[in-house]
């Protein structure tokens, strides 16, 4: 049987988003002027909140497979994958937000919060490798075929 994993080596203390995150943000809450950047502030919130969800996705996903219920957790790993995904999208439109409809006089204000949408994208793609290789590894040893693998063979 392969060892479980708390979940703190992908998802920190606890589990959920760190809330430094923001702190970029916190800049541009100063300067709004319009309903764009009120828009991608709700988004960065809202992805914050699937991160949350991730890692509340995967704390069940490891209690069901350290309870003995592999197939229970089997079945509910892919809303792991889908609560990042939506993480991942969210800080997209956050961005999407301020690059197409943004004031352009505010580039300045807006280029390091892009920086760090692109760090939380990288961020949020390799948290999905690490969770699918480990996930793996568990569908692998119960021969079970990835969502993600199934209709390619």
């Amino acid at each position: 049987m392969l060892p479980f994993y708390d979940g703190a080596s992908l998802f920190g203390e606890g589990g959920s988003p760190k809330l430094d995150l923001f702190q970029p943000w916190l800049a541009l809450v100063a300067e709004v002027s319009t309903d764009v950047e009120l828009r991608a502030i709700r988004d960065v919130f809202d992805a914050a909140i699937w991160e949350w969800e991730t890692a509340n996705h995967f704390a069940s996903v490891l209690h069901l497979l350290q309870s003995g219920a592999v197939e229970s957790a089997l079945r509910q790993f892919p809303s792991v994958l889908t609560a990042l995904q939506a993480a991942a999208g969210q800080w997209q439109r956050a961005a999407d937000w301020l690059s197409e409809y943004g004031e352009s006089h505010k580039a300045t204000l807006y280029a390091p919060l892009f920086e760090q949408v692109a760090l939380h994208q990288q961020r949020l793609r390799s948290r999905q490798q690490q969770l699918q290789m480990l996930m793996s590894r568990y569908y692998e040893e119960w021969n079970v075929p990835p969502p993600w693998l199934q209709g390619q063979r």
